[in-house]
């Protein structure tokens, strides 16, 4: 593709390039290459996570001693390509002082240089600060002004899809992050959350544990979430699994019968339960809940018999009310 960009000679291309296109690209040789992280992601395509890292190394692969590789030492998977790659290294970090960019004392820096201050930054989160450093480091290999990295960086509002506010109605606030495709990018978008927030959460399944995602709702301000997609059920088998510390407040369920099963084979020790599920099952899961202190799960025997076109799982990520 850049091949095709007819680029003159002081102009740059910028590309991001994915693990899929790493999969097929073996003469790539960038002047600048950065590695932001490495977490699971893809695995229904790679999978496993070996196959995963060794792809994302790839960008580096064929870098010589003039071109120049940047780094997250923070990642001890990114850190570790510099093992791979013969390119001239330079690190960011938000936890430490490195060769190359990092924040020290709220402020940002470049080998010793201050460039600008993190609450200069108009987006939320600690990886946004990240992402600047990475940028940092990068337009100051390319001969970038400091004062012009600051300037763009201060007035920089994010990208579409990612974190991005796009509208307010009767005081709640509509948030688009349908690029957070993976748990990792959730988690980081979650954590910019403010105020008490509902999570519409589900879409292709890819592979993930998603474990770790409602460990992390706990301590989050998500209240509620919305389970929806083709992955829906082992997001639900995940709450599941993590019921004894994340209570559930409310659900509402279609496709019932599938997820009392879920709930048989968890919690009352019958591995046999089928799709279908009978008055004595349903019965039994109700006292379960009923057991738990969980009231609000089951309103009345009547909330079996309700059949919607499409599952909506509303799950308490914290149980408050």
């Amino acid at each position: 593709m850049i091949n095709y960009l007819s680029l003159k000679e002081d102009e740059i291309a910028v590309a991001e390039i994915s693990s899929f296109q790493l999969e097929t690209l073996n003469s790539l040789c960038p002047h600048v290459g950065i590695v932001l992280n490495v977490t699971e992601d893809h695995l229904n395509r790679h999978y496993n996570m070996e196959n995963y890292i060794f792809l994302k190394s790839k960008l580096l692969k064929n870098s010589t001693e003039s071109e120049y590789a940047v780094l997250n030492f923070d990642d001890g998977i990114v850190r570790s390509f510099a093992e791979k790659t013969k390119a001239r290294l330079f690190y960011f970090s938000v936890r430490e002082r490195v060769h190359g960019a990092y924040l020290e004392n709220g402020d940002l820096y470049f080998c010793g240089e201050k460039i600008m201050s993190a609450s200069e930054l108009l987006t939320d989160g600690l990886h946004n600060v990240q992402n600047a450093l990475a940028a940092i480091a990068a337009a100051k290999i390319m001969g970038v002004r400091s004062d012009s990295i600051a300037r763009s960086l201060s007035s920089f509002k994010g990208i579409r899809h990612r974190i991005e506010l796009v509208g307010e109605a009767d005081g709640v606030k509509y948030v688009d992050d349908s690029k957070g495709t993976n748990v990792d990018a959730t988690i980081k978008a979650i954590g910019c959350m403010k105020e008490e927030a509902v999570l519409l959460l589900g879409g292709k399944d890819k592979g993930y544990d998603y474990d770790k995602l409602f460990v992390k709702l706990r301590t989050s301000s998500v209240v509620h979430t919305v389970l929806y997609g083709e992955n829906r059920f082992r997001l639900f088998e995940s709450a599941l699994r993590r019921l004894g510390q994340l209570p559930l407040r409310d659900v509402l369920i279609a496709e019932l019968n599938r997820v009392i099963a879920l709930l048989v084979r968890r919690f009352l020790g019958d591995h046999n339960a089928g799709t279908r599920v009978n008055d004595r099952y349903r019965y039994n899961v109700a006292l379960f809940i009923k057991k738990l202190g969980h009231s609000d799960f089951l309103a009345d025997d009547a909330f079996f018999h309700y059949r919607l076109s499409s599952l909506r799982l509303l799950v308490g990520a914290a149980g408050r009310r």
